[in-house]
């Protein structure tokens, strides 16, 4: 149980460096990759809370990083758009 949840937490890892290094600056891009990540890694925290092989504490840790995620690519999002509306020909 534990080997498949990490292979599929280290191939989402991986997934991430590569949305990074693609993003090229893109910051809104850059906080998509990262809550991307951010939702693999809650969905490996629940199944192995669900399996009892962490406690409840690293759990919320993990749904934590994932609102902090959701919370940054709103801020950038919104970033860019005021950026979009001071600057309308770009």
């Amino acid at each position: 149980l534990t080997a498949g949840l990490i292979g599929k937490l280290e191939f989402a890892e991986a997934e991430h460096k590569l949305a990074i290094a693609e993003a090229r600056g893109d910051a809104v891009a850059v906080a998509r990759a990262n809550l991307k990540l951010a939702d693999e890694s809650l969905a490996a925290a629940q199944r192995r809370s669900e399996a009892g092989l962490i406690s409840r504490s690293d759990l919320r840790a993990a749904e934590g990083r994932r609102a902090i995620a959701e919370i940054e690519l709103k801020q950038k999002l919104a970033q860019a758009e005021s950026r979009k509306a001071a600057n309308p020909k770009q």
